[in-house]
């Protein structure tokens, strides 16, 4: 028992690395104008938090922060090179990346946890004293990512 403890431990560290490292790498790409490169690493974080990450797809701020991330790619590629049909797809899905994301924010504001963190969300790292996160950009966990929601909303 003390092993697979062991051993599910290493996995959730190894996992959270990898989702860190695909959502940093997309916003990389996207600071550099790279938008549809962007779009598809964030789509792989995606992916990838919804096989290896706990309690991501239940209404997760981790999953809300990917999936604005996301929207943001997208909504790049949109408004710098997108036309006409490839437009309006764009448009559409970032609709329903934002109707998604607007969803878990709900929920969350429903259950009063907006700004309360599970234990697979935000953590205190002892070797250095801070807070950590699956994201690159833990201050943007809950609150401030929902009020960007709610300006693109407006």
């Amino acid at each position: 028992e003390r092993r697979a403890k062991q051993d599910a431990a290493e996995d959730f560290e190894t996992n959270i690395t990898k989702f860190r490292e695909l959502l940093l790498s997309g916003r990389k790409e996207y600071a550099k104008g790279r938008a549809y490169d962007a779009a598809e690493l964030q789509s792989q974080a995606l992916a990838f938090g919804s096989k290896k990450l706990f309690g991501f797809n239940d209404n997760s701020l981790i999953k809300a922060h990917a999936l604005l991330e996301l929207m943001l790619a997208k909504s790049a590629i949109q408004t710098d090179f997108a036309t006409g049909e490839e437009w309006s797809k764009l448009r559409q899905e970032g609709k329903e990346l934002l109707a998604e994301v607007l969803q878990i924010f709900e929920n969350r504001v429903t259950n009063k946890t907006l700004a309360k963190f599970r234990k697979d969300e935000c953590w205190i790292d002892a070797s250095v004293g801070e807070y950590v996160s699956p994201v690159p950009h833990t201050e943007r966990l809950g609150p401030i990512d929902y009020m960007q929601c709610v300006n693109f909303v407006a």
